[in-house]
């Protein structure tokens, strides 16, 4: 979990006034999970930050949150982004990895440079303040998804790409 910046995002709990009345959700479940409850209990975040697990019904507890956040250090795809924005959330994530392809910064949501806490708490408290903004960011964020990672676009892409490789052989 150490990876995943869940140190980052309970930073930004703790130490942000602006944050003070936010609640996190953090699904899942690895190796860091009992340092990470450790912390939440040591910073007085339990009744703010909600250990849910290994969760099957994802869409079912993504209907309750207002943005999906990713401060991962190393992130290869950002998978949960897409699927964030498949459910009209907007995304908060560093950008590293892939995750700079998976979403349209300032559209879809928002790019931060790893390990700025001050951007990182700047960009969710806009949407925390600007629920029209996140309902937009959203419903952009649904098309985006539509748009570039439907299955017919990925296997129109892939073929592309096979058929480039297969010509420049010749």
């Amino acid at each position: 979990m150490r990876n995943k910046g869940h140190a980052d995002i309970l930073n930004v709990l703790e130490n942000y006034e602006g944050a003070k009345n936010w609640h996190l959700m953090v699904i899942g479940k690895g190796k860091g999970k009992w340092s990470l409850q450790y912390h939440i209990w040591k910073n007085h975040l339990g009744n703010r930050v909600h250990m849910l697990g290994h969760i099957v019904n994802v869409q079912e507890v993504l209907d309750g949150a207002d943005a999906v956040v990713l401060p991962s250090k190393f992130e290869t795809f950002g998978l949960v982004l897409a699927e964030a924005m498949a459910m009209e959330k907007p995304v908060v994530t560093y950008a590293v990895g892939g995750t700079p392809e998976v979403m349209h910064d300032t559209h879809t949501g928002f790019l931060v440079e790893k390990d700025n806490l001050d951007e990182l708490y700047e960009k969710l408290a806009i949407l925390a303040n600007d629920k029209l903004l996140c309902r937009a960011m959203g419903k952009q964020g649904r098309t985006w998804v539509k748009e570039n990672f439907a299955s017919d676009v990925m296997m129109e892409n892939i073929i592309g790409i096979y058929q480039e490789v297969g010509s420049s052989d010749k």
